[in-house]
């Protein structure tokens, strides 16, 4: 075999090898897609990225948080719930009640605490906006800075149970054939509740008196008595006595049925087009710097995501959704604009504040 014959043959020997490599690897699985974690450069050129430490000592004593209703709420068995969780930074809450004046007594103190994080606010969006809107409270919604919202409580319409009505449908053709007559209790003049009630008395076309209390266990306490009609509350403020077995529920205000009332129809479901709930929120006032604003809320996810928190709380009658600051705001501008219209409803006006 000549020099040039045997060049030839290396070549092709040679390349055959080549494809056979090349074959052999296209037959085995990909490489797995890194995640954006083992992606990300470790030298000491880049170094990985990690949460920034807090540049505020915060908190280095209890925190107040203010309850604007009466012990036994809605809104305190939420704040009592969060205090038995809470511990940021080896610090806890605790609850202050302070009432009157529609809440509007411990909203503003609320408002007008040092904007350092020591003094928060658990209320709901609709309490802020229907009074501010009525001129209740002497301050709007913009007063304060949303931290988190932790769930809804929507209202239950009930009777006492030796009450004729077996039915929402009962109530609405007695007070369509006695007009003015029905008397429809619940907390506080001109505000959620109230409006929430007129809306859906003139969805349905009926007449009715709004009976107003200065909080959920009076309400409750007349409507126990047979004193009103009708009571319009909250699943929380309801949840023990229709359980119970003293009071019944007849509808629902929200469109989904809730387990806590799994027999209960909404007021969707019985052909009527309405929803609404007042949703916990806690707030800080104006101008507390933001660090501690991020430092409290990501304090309230992780009470909000302790199994014994969710539990305890749903057991009470809430339903549990968290909201972030951003996903707050967000629906607080969307709320506004609802509650404007239901204020237009009860007094003929815009609000001109809220």
């Amino acid at each position: 075999m000549n020099s040039f014959m045997k060049k030839a043959l290396v070549v092709l020997l040679c390349v055959g090898l080549l494809g056979f490599a090349f074959a052999a690897c296209g037959n085995q699985p990909a490489a797995p897609t890194p995640t954006p974690a083992e992606a990300a450069p470790t030298t000491d050129a880049t170094p990985a990225e990690t949460t920034p430490e807090p540049t505020i000592n915060f908190p280095t004593s209890t925190i107040e948080v203010i309850v604007p209703w009466g012990a036994g709420g809605s809104l305190d068995t939420m704040g009592r719930g969060v205090q038995r969780h809470f511990n940021l930074n080896g610090r806890t809450i605790v609850v202050t009640n302070i009432t009157g004046a529609s809440g509007a007594v411990g909203t503003m103190e609320g408002v007008h605490a040092n904007p350092d994080g020591y003094r928060l606010l658990l209320t709901g969006i609709q309490s802020i906006l229907s009074y501010s809107m009525a001129g209740s409270y002497d301050m709007t919604i913009d007063d304060l800075i949303p931290i988190a919202t932790l769930g809804f409580d929507q209202r239950v319409i009930a009777v006492h149970n030796d009450s004729p009505f077996q039915t929402f449908e009962d109530v609405v053709e007695w007070a369509m054939e006695n007009p003015g007559e029905l008397t429809w209790g619940g907390s506080g003049a001109r505000g959620f509740n109230e409006m929430l009630s007129r809306k859906i008395w003139d969805s349905i076309g009926i007449e009715a008196n709004w009976i107003p209390f200065e909080g959920g266990a009076a309400a409750r306490t007349a409507g126990l008595g047979g004193h009103i009609d009708v009571t319009f509350l909250s699943s929380c403020e309801l949840l023990g006595v229709v359980n119970g077995g003293e009071m019944r529920a007849l509808a629902l205000s929200m469109p989904e049925r809730s387990a806590h009332y799994p027999d209960t129809p909404t007021l969707a479901e019985l052909g009527h087009d309405f929803s609404g709930a007042l949703w916990a929120t806690f707030f800080a006032p104006l101008n507390t710097p933001l660090e501690i604003v991020d430092m409290l809320e990501a304090e309230l996810r992780r009470v909000f995501e302790n199994p014994e928190f969710y539990e305890a709380i749903f057991g009470m009658g809430f339903e549990m959704l968290f909201m972030d600051r951003e996903e707050t705001l967000e629906y607080i501008a969307r709320e506004r604009v609802l509650m404007a219209d239901l204020f237009e409803l009860m007094t003929g006006e815009r609000p001109t504040r809220g």
